[in-house]
């Protein structure tokens, strides 16, 4: 009798990048290049990202929600909607109890307008409050506005091309 054990193959990738040109430029290289992500190949795209911070002051000003919340993904809410590309946008929140954070990423080189739909489904699994006005902080810029959350009304929001928002809800 042969027994054959069969080990989770872990893959990762240092890419080491530090600053949003060197993002880009990494990203332009690739298409360039028409590389493929390893994860495409290895794990039909299942990945996990780590990120670190240069020290612990700058790690602890980042919200508990992205650190250490839940995920829910918000793309079988929005697949078919007009300014939501399925391709090249992908939304989720992330969430504890005291924190939500809607996180938004934009694969494309265009900055565009985005309305998400967050369904009632949603607004029940991470505890939103629907129908109502929040201070949400844009948590790259330190920028605030004053947005109504609806399970009926989709929240439109603008990402930069290749950019990411990370709007706290709650």
């Amino acid at each position: 009798i042969r027994l054959k054990r069969h080990l989770p193959l872990v893959f990762r990738a240092m890419l080491m990048l530090s600053s949003r040109r060197q993002v880009d430029a990494f990203v332009e290289n690739a298409a360039w290049h028409d590389a493929a992500p390893l994860s495409a190949l290895l794990t039909d795209g299942a990945h996990l990202h780590t990120l670190t911070a240069p020290d612990e002051r700058t790690l602890d000003a980042a919200c508990d929600a992205l650190r250490r919340g839940e995920m829910y993904d918000l793309t079988w809410l929005n697949e078919g909607c007009g300014t939501y590309d399925t391709a090249r946008q992908f939304a989720w929140l992330r969430h504890t109890a005291a924190e939500v954070v809607l996180c938004v990423a934009n694969f494309s080189p265009d900055g565009v307008n985005i309305k998400v739909n967050i369904g009632q489904h949603a607004f029940d699994a991470v505890g939103l409050v629907p129908r109502s006005a929040v201070e949400a902080a844009d948590l790259m810029t330190g920028a605030k506005r004053i947005v109504t959350l609806s399970p009926d009304k989709p929240l439109e929001v603008y990402v930069g091309g290749q950019d990411v928002l990370f709007l706290k809800l709650r």
